[in-house]
């Protein structure tokens, strides 16, 4: 009765996120009870792994056997729909499912960023600088304190408490963002691409070395890795792909957001810690040579249209007036 009560009154519903919390609703769709079963369309909207935060081995068997049953229900039905806004999501859940999910669409998020989350920012710290490349710490990496002390990089690092630093906006007034990606996605991409913001990047070599030196923890590699193979390329290096890599990148940098075929053009890579130094003594003009800044994330519309379009097709598929 949960999900009918849930489904009463609603002709969609999203689930987003952290996708065991509907585990309740996705088993009502398998109900030939029709007293129990949600009479609603569901879309699976999966930003994280699908099974987040299961840990009991048993459960986690009945988990993808209700996964197994709900792909052939999409495949034969019109009430269940697949969504992800990474390249990552798709490859994982077939590989654990071990089924093709060929009807997963991927629909990139649209790097909005409003005034409720539009933190000033914070007073107590040195102003932004134009003239100083900035980075988020983050607790599981030793790279900023290498970059700093070791390889003599002027980078300043926003410390952990201050999550709520001012968004793009802030970072928009530095010379240029440094991040180390410890996720495939992260919402921050995409705002920080849809603002225009100067993003530099190691590239996929220097990113895997740092990770295999144990400098640099990748949560999302190291919870597939854990158990899975011991190279990050490996498990990326499937036949035929799903996705192409932009020119020159590993088959597996397709499956992480900041190394995303249309993404790659508008960032800076950077292949070293002495890359990195040569390019924070630049002055920005300079640095800036793809006009990123001047742009103001102007590329990024694209990306944007195409995702509205995506969501567009999706809901008239559904029956929805859009």
């Amino acid at each position: 009765m949960y999900a009918k009560d849930i489904c009463l009154n609603q002709d969609v519903i999203v689930v987003s996120d952290t996708i065991p919390h509907a585990r309740g609703l996705l088993l009502s769709l398998l109900e030939t009870n029709s007293a129990k079963k949600c009479t609603s369309k569901v879309i699976l909207e999966i930003t994280n792994r699908f099974d987040y935060a299961l840990s009991s081995k048993r459960d986690i068997k009945l988990y993808y056997q209700l996964f197994r049953r709900l792909a052939e229900l999409t495949q034969r039905s019109n009430s269940l729909f697949w969504v992800t806004n990474n390249n990552f999501e798709r490859a994982y859940m077939e590989y654990r499912l071990g089924v093709s999910l060929p009807f997963v669409q991927v629909l990139r998020p649209l790097g909005i960023t409003g005034d409720d989350s539009d933190y000033s920012y914070p007073t107590d710290l040195p102003a932004p600088n134009r003239s100083m490349l900035v980075a988020l710490n983050h607790s599981n990496t030793n790279v900023f304190k290498l970059a700093q002390h070791s390889y003599s990089v002027p980078l300043f690092v926003i410390p952990d408490e201050h999550t709520h630093y001012g968004g793009p906006k802030s970072l928009h007034r530095f010379k240029g963002f440094v991040e180390f990606p410890y996720q495939v996605s992260t919402m921050k991409l995409y705002e920080n691409l849809a603002a225009g913001v100067i993003l530099l990047i190691p590239t996929p070599r220097f990113l895997e070395q740092l990770w295999l030196n144990h400098q640099h923890d990748i949560f999302y590699f190291m919870h597939v890795l854990r158990d899975l193979t011991p190279s990050i390329a490996n498990f990326y290096n499937r036949k035929p792909p799903l996705y192409s890599p932009h020119a020159g990148f590993p088959s597996w940098s397709a499956y992480m957001d900041y190394y995303a075929a249309e993404f790659a053009p508008y960032i800076y890579y950077f292949d070293s810690f002495e890359e990195l130094k040569s390019i924070a003594e630049m002055n920005p003009a300079d640095l800036d040579w793809k006009g990123v800044r001047k742009g103001e994330g102007k590329f990024f519309k694209q990306s944007q249209t195409e995702t509205i379009k995506g969501w567009k097709r999706l809901f008239r598929t559904i029956g929805c007036q859009v």
